[in-house]
């Protein structure tokens, strides 16, 4: 399952067009990564974006 997720974020990265992630809610772990993948991210103002795995240390 790892592997299918990194080959689709992959794909995302070398999309020749224009991508744009539009953010609502929240925004943790894979899909937030799926969002720094695009180009350009748009948020509401009440987005809560966090990476989980980063805040165990």
């Amino acid at each position: 399952m790892a592997k299918s997720f990194g080959d689709a974020f992959e794909t995302l990265s070398q999309f020749r067009g224009v991508s744009i992630a539009a953010i609502n809610g929240y925004a943790t772990g894979g899909g937030l990564e799926v969002a720094l993948a695009c180009d350009i991210r748009i948020a509401e103002s009440q987005t809560m974006m966090a990476l989980p795995e980063a805040s165990d240390c």
